[in-house]
């Protein structure tokens, strides 16, 4: 109930419009560890739409979501590990986070899994892996192996 009320004030559906109620109402939501809560609080703080922009919020957000079985909150942390936003650079954790994201199912995970293993991004070419992770993306309906030559 608390995520919607935070809607309706972020959007102004049936009450007055009012983004410091909406963000009270996001927070309680996720102190409860609402899924969509935690995404949209992620995007807000990444983004700053309603509040001042704050990548440590944004990725403390995602840490918190990534408990639950969440892909988005795995891709936003190894984005986020990649770039050094609201953390500091960590090539190893990110790809730590991607794998996370592979398992539950996410194609774009296992896609990028493929080229970094293909490429060689952290190290060495490993194309065994490479090939999983592209079967992986493939049977999940990525067209990779097509793309990238497998």
């Amino acid at each position: 109930a608390q995520y919607q009320v935070a809607i309706m004030y972020e959007y102004g559906h049936s009450i007055k419009k009012d983004d410091k109620k909406a963000i009270f109402w996001y927070l309680k939501a996720c102190d409860q560890g609402h899924p969509s809560a935690l995404e949209h609080m992620i995007e807000v703080y990444e983004t700053g739409i309603i509040v001042n922009r704050n990548p440590k919020q944004a990725f403390n957000f995602a840490e918190q979501l990534s408990k639950s079985t969440s892909p988005f909150a795995w891709l936003k942390l190894a984005d986020y590990y990649l770039r050094g936003f609201g953390t500091k650079k960590n090539r190893r954790k990110a790809l730590t986070c991607f794998k996370n994201a592979a398992e539950y199912q996410s194609v774009y995970a296992n896609e990028m899994l493929a080229k970094v293993y293909k490429e060689g991004l952290f190290g060495f070419p490993n194309y065994k892996k490479a090939r999983y992770y592209a079967n992986q993306a493939e049977a999940l309906g990525s067209n990779i192996k097509k793309v990238m030559y497998f």
